[in-house]
């Protein structure tokens, strides 16, 4: 079965509809406030709500990255991509096709 774009981000709004209510960057609480708050939501504990960065959650998930930890909150296909092609151009590989992209959103941690 082949994938265009449109057919991922499709999937993609549909998995984000499973978004919890609040996300984490694991269980990292001082990397969660952080990212929460470089991307506009206000934490509220060790969590950060959903609804209030829903629109980033691509940066979310890219900050928590960034700081050791995975964000429990799905990744869109924009930001499966780009962390898929970061880690194949280290390893010296292609960019990764539209079915590596939608193996990995539907392999995202949603510990």
């Amino acid at each position: 079965m082949q994938f265009n774009f449109a057919q991922l981000f499709a999937l993609a709004a549909v998995l984000s509809g499973a978004v919890s209510d609040a996300c984490k960057c694991g269980g990292n609480v001082d990397a969660t406030v952080a990212c929460c708050k470089s991307v506009g939501g206000s934490a509220n504990g060790d969590d950060c709500p959903a609804n209030q960065i829903s629109e980033r959650l691509s940066n979310f998930a890219s900050c928590c990255n960034n700081l050791g930890a995975r964000s429990d909150c799905r990744c869109p296909v924009g930001c499966a991509r780009k962390e898929l092609d970061t880690a194949r151009a280290a390893q010296g590989l292609p960019p990764a096709t539209d079915k590596d992209v939608l193996n990995y959103v539907q392999e995202y941690d949603l510990a």
